[in-house]
């Protein structure tokens, strides 16, 4: 009975840890409430965000597309709430450049300007730090620019996920930013 014990208080703590990190053929479990992804773009009203309680590794119901003519960009504000009941640490990761296409990753920390922050995102990982969960639903934003550097047919989609690991680990969370080329 002991043994049975000590592996439940076990099984407790990992759970509280990887809470939000289920998926079934990906869409969320009923347990995955910790981080949530929005994406908006940065013309949309301020409430205008997509993904809202929408949590899945796909981006469905969560992507926003925006045309771009050559020289212009796409600009998109990435939100992370933590839904967690749980004070929780997440980590922003996105996409990066490819031909035709520049991205740029910034934090966006009010009343401060915002800091480039590129190389994590696409790399390491860049840390929210400590957020808190409901009832203040703890926040971290990030905007991601796709500037569209030469002129051809196509576009230009791009993830932005989180995980509660710095080293990638389950993605929590997935939305998608488009920039589409106009021609």
């Amino acid at each position: 009975m002991r043994e049975r014990w000590k592996l439940a208080r076990v099984g407790l703590v990992v759970c509280v840890v990887v809470l939000g990190t289920l998926f079934d053929a990906g869409r969320a479990s009923s347990t995955s409430t910790s981080a949530d992804l929005l994406i908006k773009a940065t013309s949309d009203a301020d409430s205008h965000f997509l993904g809202d309680d929408v949590i899945n590794q796909t981006g469905d119901s969560q992507t926003r597309t925006l045309r771009r003519s050559v020289g212009t960009s796409a600009k998109f504000i990435v939100k992370l709430e933590n839904d967690c009941n749980c004070q929780q640490t997440y980590y922003f990761y996105g996409c990066s450049n490819s031909n035709g296409f520049k991205l740029t990753y910034l934090l966006l920390d009010p009343p401060n300007p915002p800091v480039d922050h590129t190389s994590d995102v696409e790399s390491g990982g860049l840390s929210t730090g400590l957020l808190n969960g409901p009832p203040n639903n703890g926040s971290a934003e990030i905007e991601m620019i796709i500037k569209v550097t030469r002129r051809a047919r196509g576009s230009k989609a791009c993830d932005v996920w989180a995980t509660v690991s710095p080293a990638g680990g389950t993605i929590v969370d997935l939305v998608r930013g488009v920039a589409k080329i106009k021609l």
